[in-house]
């Protein structure tokens, strides 16, 4: 069986559909302010590339668009082993630690090119 990569505008996709749940959750779990801060300021940040990434016209370079969301996916594994070291919760550190391999593992599938035309 062969594995079709997805398309790009299916990652974005996914991505935008996705992290408001990364906005909110700590904050539904009572994780504290101050994770609560930083996973909505990543979560800000992911919307903000996947929405460039979705316009008609290619603002951001597919390569930074793929290392900024590696980038934050090893900073969201990091913030949910810090939140397992700390008593953060079992709920925080599956979401933070789970929505950051979720979202490499998101970025490894995912066909990285340009629509033409």
């Amino acid at each position: 069986m062969r594995f079709k990569a997805l398309n790009i505008d299916v990652h974005n996709a996914i991505v935008l559909a996705s992290t408001p749940a990364l906005m909110v959750g700590p904050f539904l779990l009572a994780g504290g302010a101050e994770i609560g801060t930083l996973a909505f300021f990543l979560g800000a940040i992911l919307i903000g590339i996947g929405l460039a990434g979705a316009t008609g016209g290619r603002r951001l370079p597919l390569t930074t668009q793929k290392s900024f969301e590696l980038a934050i996916g090893i900073a969201l594994i990091g913030m949910g082993l810090a939140s397992a070291a700390f008593d953060g919760g079992a709920g925080m550190t599956l979401l933070l630690a789970g929505f950051g391999a979720a979202l490499i593992g998101l970025s490894q599938v995912t066909r990285y090119t340009a629509r033409i035309g």
